[in-house]
């Protein structure tokens, strides 16, 4: 059976008719890529450049691909998150959860990850020593 959440698809339509039409955010293909992610918790290989989504919650998201450069994922719980290959230069994690996630490839080039938990994530000393995890864990 099909079931069509209404309140959560007009939280959709309100929140991509702020990114559209508000100068400063994202441009529409980006938006697409936004809306796409928090709707279906997944979105390879998008361009999600520069997007705020502090405090989100992607536990188990598949982000593979994307480029996430410069957004800020401050506070978010990224726990079990496939993020492989995914381009995460300057992009700011600070304090965030990535307990499991999959950093296989990721360019973690100049990305904020202090006080981040790493626990059980899989990344390569090479990757992390491009970024600052200063009071990290894991």
């Amino acid at each position: 059976m099909f079931e069509i959440n209404l309140k959560s698809n007009f939280s959709i339509l309100i929140l991509s008719s702020c990114f559209i039409f508000t100068p400063g955010y994202p441009a529409r293909g980006e938006t697409l890529h936004l809306i796409q992610l928090l709707r279906d918790n997944k979105c390879t290989n998008c361009n999600l450049k520069g997007v705020d989504l502090v405090h989100s919650n992607l536990i188990n998201s598949i982000l593979e691909g994307a480029n996430l450069s410069g957004s800020n994922l401050s506070r978010s719980v990224l726990d079990g998150t496939n993020l492989k290959n995914v381009n995460l230069t300057s992009a700011i994690l600070y304090g965030s959860s990535l307990r499991g996630a999959d950093l296989t490839g990721a360019n973690l080039t100049g990305t904020d990850l202090r006080d981040s938990d790493l626990t059980g994530a899989s990344f390569t000393i090479e990757q992390i020593s491009k970024s600052d995890w200063f009071g990290s864990k894991g």
